[in-house]
C-alpha cells in the first residue's frame, strides 16, 4: 500500500460533496445575497452604456457574481478570518 493511500478519494458521497464546500467557504450567507444581488445589478447597469465602460461595468458586476457564487473569499483567507463559521486565526486560514 503506498504512502498516499486514501480509502476515501473515491467515495462520491453527495453528502460529503456538500459538507466540502461547505466547509471550503468563508463568506457568510448574507453578504453572499448582497454581492450577487450588487454584480447583477451591475451587468444590468451596463446595458445602458457602451465602450470601455460597459465591459467594466459586466467584468466588475461577473466578479461580484462569481464571489458571490463561490462563497469563498482569498482576501479573507489571506487575513486568517472566516465570518461565515465564525472563526480567526491560522485555522480559518484554512
Amino acid at each position: 500500500m503506498a504512502l498516499t493511500y486514501q480509502p476515501f478519494s473515491e467515495a462520491h458521497d453527495p453528502h460529503l460533496e456538500e459538507l466540502d464546500h461547505e466547509l471550503h467557504m468563508n463568506i457568510p450567507d448574507g453578504e453572499r445575497l448582497l454581492f450577487g444581488l450588487a454584480g447583477a445589478g451591475l451587468v444590468l447597469l451596463a446595458g445602458k452604456f457602451r465602450g470601455v465602460t460597459q465591459w467594466l461595468l459586466i467584468a466588475a458586476g461577473t466578479a461580484l457574481a462569481r464571489r458571490a457564487l463561490r462563497g469563498y473569499s482569498p482576501t479573507y483567507a489571506h487575513l486568517a478570518v472566516d465570518p461565515r463559521h465564525h472563526m480567526r486565526g491560522p485555522q480559518a486560514a484554512m
